[in-house]
């Protein structure tokens, strides 16, 4: 009896432990954003945000709209080379609904990833193998890019003596590992191995499952693991053309990601060169990894403070912070409602 009650101890802790967290995250993104007001009056703000004329606007969210079409384009390449033809507004819908569920899970940028399998799955029958590989590959692909940003970005800050010491080595230490991990799994894809299936494999044998239950769902889970590696490297290693092509178009997405940071902080007033530019969107993308929710209060301060560094106005950072807070909220809205409709038409169609 008393071990009954322990284990149901042990097992109220765990379910209370993810509320306590999220708690102190918000506890601590709110005192991020009270200590960045208290640098910015209202009055500062808001004559940042009335220079923002309506053209400007305008040609900002055609801007992100060229960004967020090259996302559905690398992913509809993938899929293409898997041989699978899903209409490029479909895959849009998706993508926002993903986007939605990853923009507000805390962390470092993922979540909405299961979705966007689940959905190709379900709506177009794509083989659940097939479905992860080019979610997978996708993910890849883009985690290569952005900590490739991320690690010339360090590099360029330590090179022009703005990050020295402790700091400098252990950011780039650090940026450096984050890039380590998409490029170890695309050259070890493009080789034709499979570091993935070696990973589930270790898994289970430092923690085996007892139960029958979890045996028999943990071995699906390596069948499934085995199948869309094996797809992931089919695909590397037979069709290199859509899979650099895939790369090619999240360059260039990532070029019409800095023309949007550098337009918008114009719009607003800023004066920036092209490396001040890029320096605050490392912050900005630094404050991104952080685990907080949407990166709430860390996304802010460092944009204010980033403007801080750069000789502008921390009003001007705070104001840019908002802006692309606004626009990124309303995306994931826009993608967690495309996602509700996704599973009521389900239901209504009685699982079909």
């Amino acid at each position: 009896m008393t071990k009954d009650f322990s284990q149901g101890n042990g097992r109220a802790k765990r379910r209370h432990r993810p509320f306590l967290s999220t708690t102190l995250y918000l506890i601590v993104a709110f005192l991020l954003l009270w200590l960045t007001l208290r640098q910015v009056t209202l009055v500062a703000l808001w004559q940042v945000f009335a220079q923002l004329q309506g053209s400007r606007l305008l040609m900002l969210l055609l801007l992100n709209g060229v960004v967020v079409a090259t996302m559905v384009i690398r992913w509809q390449l993938l899929l293409h080379a898997l041989g699978y033809q899903i209409p490029w507004l479909a895959l849009l819908r998706y993508r926002l609904a993903a986007f939605g569920v990853t923009y507000f899970t805390p962390g470092p940028q993922f979540g909405g990833e299961p979705l966007q399998v689940y959905l190709v799955h379900e709506r177009h029958q794509v083989p659940l193998q097939d479905a992860i590989a080019a979610v997978t590959l996708d993910k890849v692909l883009e985690m290569l890019v952005k900590f490739g940003f991320l690690a010339c970005g360090v590099t360029l800050l330590i090179s022009r003596g703005m990050l020295t010491g402790m700091l400098a080595y252990s950011g780039l230490a650090l940026a450096l590992l984050l890039l380590a991990i998409p490029l170890l799994l695309f050259f070890t894809f493009l080789r034709g191995k499979r570091p993935l299936q070696t990973l589930a494999h270790w898994i289970d044998r430092r923690y085996p499952t007892e139960a029958v239950a979890q045996q028999t769902w943990w071995q699906r889970v390596l069948i499934f693991v085995a199948e869309s590696e094996a797809q992931a490297i089919q695909l590397c290693q037979g069709q290199p053309r859509p899979l650099f092509g895939a790369l090619a178009v999240t360059l260039i997405g990532w070029g019409f990601m800095v023309a949007e940071f550098g337009y918008a902080a114009h719009a607003l007033g800023a004066s920036f060169t092209f490396l001040e530019i890029l320096l605050a969107m490392i912050a900005a993308r630094v404050a991104y990894l952080l685990p907080m929710p949407a990166g709430i209060g860390t996304f802010e301060s460092a944009l204010a403070l980033a403007f801080h560094w750069l000789h502008q106005d921390p009003a001007g950072g705070l104001a840019l912070s908002l802006l692309i807070r606004g626009r990124d909220v309303l995306l994931g809205a826009i993608g967690l409602w495309l996602g509700r409709v996704a599973f009521h038409g389900r239901r209504q169609s009685g699982g079909r």
